[in-house]
């Protein structure tokens, strides 16, 4: 027989709240209804009122199915929150979902990182809801060499922990309370209209599938790592009129139909694409892809040939290509909703950054100062 069923409530929602009984002298605690077969998550309520009638919720939920005979699990086995294992079992299940596989291997790296630290300088059964900021804070000193990389790790992690928020295992995220770095923006400096004809050019010479790639960037506002690499046959209709991307092939998640133009289309056939099956990769020519570093190694080799060449400056990248284009399609339509539609951006603030380069071209006009 059960005995002893209890709620037990915090004054805060610093500490998780529960319903405590026993069994068979064993204790037993129910931090929401999932284990009865029921939705009731006082530990996700907003207001302690609202927690507080889920609670009674619990409570009454748990005595019915212990009246008519239900066995819980014990704690020892339904309750391990140690950290290595929630966090294993945390990145298990992300391997499982359909997620891109930078985000993958972004919570990868970090979780592992983070399992490292915990071994390391913590006891390896310390619980997850036992981590501190002051310990997140200690964990991220390593990422401060520069205000990006640190911010990056730290969002990475935040997202961590609010996964497990979701899953009922915490109240709140230590990541949110630790120290930010600001981010200094890395300007990837656009192409004059006077060096793309040159960089093509020498691009055409140097690797093919890289002129292509940088084709694609600059004419049909592709992505390089994922939506580029990842082309098939398929993906461009049978004219080679335009390009079909579907949500799991681009970076917004939507459908994208992109035309194209004359010189990307010479490109293609020059690639042999009208000699690949429905399903093989333009640049392997197979079923597979090249991996998601191909073009950033290619880029570098060649930017190193380019500079000293003086064909191109230190700030100009691989995406350089895109915001190259950025500024010559507002150039010629001044339309920023235009732009963010073509280009697939989430929101209008990332398609300005691309045009930053505009001011550039212009900055060693004097007339165009403040003037006494």
């Amino acid at each position: 027989m059960y005995s002893g069923l209890q709620i037990y409530a915090s004054k805060s929602f610093k500490t998780r709240s529960y319903v405590e009984f026993y069994l068979f002298n064993k204790r037993f605690k129910l931090y929401n209804g999932k284990s009865i077969g029921i939705q009731c998550f006082p530990n996700r309520c907003k207001s302690i009122k609202e927690r507080d009638l889920e609670l009674k919720k619990l409570e009454l939920e748990t005595h019915l199915r212990l009246k008519s005979g239900w066995i819980p699990k014990p704690i020892s086995e339904r309750n391990d929150t140690s950290t290595i294992k929630v966090l294993s079992q945390l990145l298990a299940d992300v391997q499982k979902e359909s997620y891109s596989a930078s985000y993958k291997r972004d919570i990868t790296d970090i979780i592992k990182s983070f399992q490292a630290f915990i071994q390391r300088t913590e006891h390896p059964a310390l619980r997850i809801e036992q981590i501190s900021t002051s310990q997140i804070e200690v964990y991220l000193e390593k990422y401060k060499s520069s205000g990006t990389y640190y911010m990056n790790k730290r969002r990475i992690l935040s997202v961590v922990f609010s996964k497990l928020i979701k899953r009922g295992i915490l109240n709140n995220n230590p990541v949110k309370d630790t120290s930010k770095k600001r981010i200094k923006s890395c300007l990837n400096e656009p192409f004059t209209q006077e060096q793309l004809p040159v960089i093509f050019s020498f691009l055409k010479a140097y690797n093919k599938n890289l002129y292509l790639c940088a084709q694609l960037m600059y004419g049909a506002l592709l992505r390089p790592h994922q939506e580029i690499r990842n082309l098939k046959r398929r993906n461009f209709s049978k004219g080679l009129d335009y390009i079909i991307l579907d949500g799991h092939s681009n970076k917004s998640g939507k459908i994208r139909k992109i035309p194209l133009t004359d010189f990307i289309r010479n490109t293609l056939i020059e690639h042999g694409i009208d000699n690949l099956r429905e399903n093989e990769n333009i640049f392997l020519k197979s079923s597979s892809a090249f991996n998601q570093y191909y073009f950033s190694l290619l880029w570098s080799r060649a930017k190193a040939i380019m500079m000293k060449k003086g064909l191109i400056k230190e700030n100009n990248t691989l995406y350089s290509f895109r915001h190259s284009a950025a500024i010559n399609l507002y150039s010629r339509h001044n339309n920023l909703h235009l732009l963010q539609k073509l280009f697939g951006h989430s929101n209008m603030i990332v398609t300005l950054t691309y045009l930053r380069g505009i001011g550039l071209d212009n900055i060693d006009n004097k007339n165009l100062m403040p003037m006494l």
